[in-house]
């Protein structure tokens, strides 16, 4: 099942977008993807392709040597850096409102997942996309959230109160 994306009009790189939306998290890794991620990253597609939506490894060698990267079962973040002249360290790129450096990540389910998640963390980094550069959630979500939230807090409620309820009648049995 393929999800409809309802994309807003104007996005910058609305060919990256698409690709990471429609193809790169729903196909299985392929050359062909492989050969797109490349491209999108300017990178030398002579023969071999590097498998870099399939092999860890070979994803892991399209991330610049001196970013900051983490890897973990559910998660690929990587963090776009700039040297430091006359130090031996880097700073990020950019920083949030809090002083935190901003980073790209993208999230996994499986670890066979993991070498398209980096692939996407890399394209978003390299793009300068936003993590929420997709908006698949609708005011008709956030509303089915919040009604089912409430139908669970007033189930708590009433399971609450039978609870007190048979607490005391045992206690008046005594």
């Amino acid at each position: 099942m393929t999800h409809e994306y309802q994309w807003a009009p104007d996005l910058p790189f609305m060919d990256v977008r698409k690709f990471i939306a429609e193809r790169l998290r729903s196909e299985q890794p392929s050359h062909e993807l492989d050969l797109e991620v490349l491209k999108f990253l300017s990178q030398d597609v002579r023969e071999p392709i590097l498998p870099v939506t399939s092999d860890l490894d070979a994803a892991i060698l399209l991330i610049p040597r001196d970013w900051w990267w983490h890897l973990s079962h559910l998660e690929a973040k990587i963090i776009p850096t700039t040297p430091l002249k006359g130090a031996p360290v880097s700073n990020s790129q950019l920083y949030d409102w809090y002083g935190k450096p901003v980073g790209y990540s993208a999230m996994c389910h499986e670890r066979q997942q993991l070498p398209a998640a980096v692939c996407e963390a890399m394209l978003k980094a390299y793009y300068d996309l936003p993590a929420a550069f997709v908006v698949e959630a609708s005011a008709k979500a956030h509303n089915d959230y919040i009604s089912m939230m409430q139908r669970y807090d007033q189930k708590q409620t009433e399971l609450t109160r039978k609870f007190i309820k048979n607490q005391k009648n045992k206690k008046d049995k005594k």
